[in-house]
């Protein structure tokens, strides 16, 4: 069986961890800091604040950001937690269709915002970059700040800059199986100081020091642990982003399998491939083909956002077009740093032998 991701983790991931183990200094503290250092300089923002989850982060800025019967705008392709971390703060999202890259179609967004849309939330899908050049224009000019769904994108650039570095906030999950790890873990990068000093108050119990606390905050802490793990990670995210990058090129350039319809990057992006997207109007015979044969894969998603069970009470009969087009019919193909040429020639012969 060939697994549609694998974390990269060697020696160095396991030292770091040792080291920090036999320390005995395990809470948020140095190697904190020296990680948040170093990704927003990656970045290219002047300031960054680690976490325990990527929707940790998202839901930090959403609580900076938004009211009680407000509204944001997003896409409905996407992990819930884009959508839950703001509804977690009173506000509603309000959903633009996707575009053909399955990201949020920046053409549509100016015909949604309505007076209490107070941020725009884009998604960054599957590692690819949405048109967040567009997409920021016309935040600044409704001057409504846009948060960057980094999740699946890291190191990804649009026109040779980072995204994560061009709205108001990026905010990144370190899961296992992203494109770097921490195990567990999330980071919101900014240039706005009073983001970065409210939600580095947050993520302690609201706590400006050890005896008082400016708001009701939470535990969103990122432990000494996971940010070893995170700084051994990050000194390899080029290398582990290039294979990707490698892997995917393969797969585009020898699956030639008519059913299926491969997405492929526009030529000034650099898109991370958390996996290789794959469209096919047969879910059911693919997917079940797929696992007979031993390939693992990603199928994102059964129904768009809006069709989750808890908002039927908000979106109850909503349809956009290309949401229900690509929804369930959207597969990611393995695609992950230790993939073996012999992995990559046996994906692209499975691939290929299906027939509908």
């Amino acid at each position: 069986m060939i697994p549609v991701a694998r974390p990269v983790i060697d020696n160095d991931e396991i030292d770091a961890a040792i080291n920090v183990l036999k320390s005995g200094n395990y809470t948020s503290g140095p190697i904190v800091e020296i990680f948040e250092e170093q990704f927003s300089n990656y970045i290219g923002t002047k300031y960054a604040v680690a976490c325990n989850s990527g929707t940790a982060a998202l839901h930090m800025v959403y609580l900076y950001l938004m009211a009680r019967g407000k509204k944001f705008i997003t896409t409905p392709m996407s992990f819930f937690a884009t959508v839950s971390a703001g509804l977690m703060t009173g506000a509603e999202p309000i959903f633009v269709d996707v575009d053909d890259r399955c990201n949020i179609n920046a053409d549509l967004i100016e015909e949604a915002i309505t007076d209490d849309v107070i941020a725009i939330a884009p998604v960054h899908f599957y590692g690819h970059p949405c048109e967040i050049e567009k997409i920021v224009e016309i935040g600044n000019k409704y001057n409504i700040p846009v948060i960057e769904d980094c999740a699946q994108a890291h190191g990804a650039e649009y026109k040779h800059k980072c995204v994560g570095s061009f709205g108001f906030a990026g905010c990144f999950s370190f899961f296992s199986t992203k494109n770097m790890t921490t195990i567990e873990g999330g980071m919101i990068t900014t240039n706005n100081f009073e983001l970065y000093s409210f939600c580095k108050c947050i993520r302690s119990h609201g706590m400006t020091d050890r005896n008082t606390h400016m708001y009701v905050g939470y535990n969103y802490r990122m432990s000494e642990l996971n940010a070893a793990i995170g700084l051994a990670q990050f000194t390899k995210l080029n290398k582990l982003n290039d294979k990707r990058i490698e892997n995917s090129l393969f797969l585009q350039n020898h699956i030639s399998n008519k059913n299926l319809v491969l997405f492929i990057s526009k030529n000034y992006v650099k898109d991370v491939y958390f996996w290789q997207p794959v469209y096919t109007d047969k879910p059911k015979e693919f997917s079940k083909y797929l696992k007979e044969n031993g390939i693992g894969f990603r199928y994102r998603y059964n129904e768009p956002l809006y069709k989750q069970p808890v908002l039927d009470y908000l979106y109850d009969g909503q349809y956009l077009e290309n949401a229900e087009r690509f929804s369930g019919k959207m597969f990611g193909l393995p695609n992950y740093p230790g993939l073996t040429d012999t992995d990559l020639e046996k994906v692209v012969e499975v691939v290929n032998g299906f027939t509908c």
